[in-house]
């Protein structure tokens, strides 16, 4: 059985600047080895979670946030050491210690760098650090660094000596290829380590190209979901907030299958039912064909 690492207590959080909480009355707990998916639409409180989970957030000198975070199976203290540089705790920023030497030496005024490019060379290097205990993931990982990994945000940590690595929307910057690498790459280090993945994301038929332990569903900063993929895909909750499900799902809702007896629903290379090809074929065939005329060359 696995063992709590992370739990909310009714937490709540609200920004200095609003009134109405971005995180309202949370009550979850993640496992140790866990690989999560959380979605939910833009503005429902899923960034403001990562951040509260990579440490960044709460503030309790700000007071916040009401309710309690308690780590490793109820310990309210916690042994963080960060591996990768905690983007999630900052914003784009502009710090006046990054210029650009070339510029110094030629006598020209300094140019003032982005502070992200600081942290994209921190990542690389506490990532290569990390992954150089598990040698056979050093491979997977250098193929997404030459497809832009320096431009997912992310944040890695250690919870009390037990591994945790955040990725908050990491398909948003890339092209499907690249997508499907990092997705790949999550499933291979849940696969041969101990670390609990957390993958943060609004493309849900994208995020599924691998298996996924645990769905978690926000909306409006609560979680209205909880559970493994396959069975809230059979639900119409991701329509009801305006989650697009997977097209292939929603061929099936079309074709008049019932989902309850279709199986690996989340694996559109697996997913297999009750007469399901015939089904399919039967309702493929009353769709209307369209047929357009060879364009004629004009004369």
């Amino acid at each position: 059985m696995k063992k709590p690492l992370i739990s909310f207590q009714n937490f709540s959080f609200t920004y200095a600047d609003q009134k109405e909480p971005t995180l309202n009355e949370l009550n979850i707990t993640l496992y140790e080895g866990e690989k999560v998916l959380i979605i939910g639409p833009s503005g429902s409180g899923k960034s403001t979670f990562a951040r509260c989970l990579s440490g960044a957030l709460p503030n309790r000198d700000h007071k916040d946030y009401t309710g309690s975070i308690t780590y490793d199976g109820g310990e309210q203290e916690k042994s963080q050491q960060n591996f990768l540089p905690n983007e999630l705790a900052i914003s784009m920023e502009v710090s006046a210690e990054m210029v650009q030497e070339k510029d110094l030496q030629a006598g020209q005024k300094p140019t003032v760098q982005p502070f992200q490019t600081y942290l994209e060379h921190k990542k690389r290097a506490g990532m290569k650090w990390f992954l150089s205990k598990y040698p056979s993931l050093s491979q997977d990982f250098q193929r997404i660094s030459e497809n832009q990994f320096d431009r997912i945000s992310a944040a890695g940590l250690y919870l009390n000596e037990k591994p945790m690595l955040i990725f908050d929307e990491p398909l948003a910057n890339l092209d499907p290829k690249s997508g499907d690498l990092v997705m790949h790459f999550a499933d291979e280090l849940d696969k041969k380590t101990d670390t609990t993945v957390i993958i943060i994301e609004h493309r849900l038929e994208d995020a599924l190209v691998c298996p996924i332990d645990r769905l978690l569903l926000f909306s409006d900063g609560r979680i209205i979901a909880d559970g493994k993929p396959a069975d809230i895909l059979r639900t119409d909750v991701l329509s009801d907030i305006g989650i697009r499900e997977p097209l292939y799902i929603t061929a099936m809702r079309y074709a008049g299958i019932n989902l309850d007896q279709v199986q690996y629903l989340d694996n559109v290379h697996k997913v297999t039912g009750p007469n399901l090809k015939e089904e399919m074929e039967k309702w493929l065939s009353y769709l209307p064909h369209f047929f357009y005329p060879e364009n004629e060359e004009k004369r």
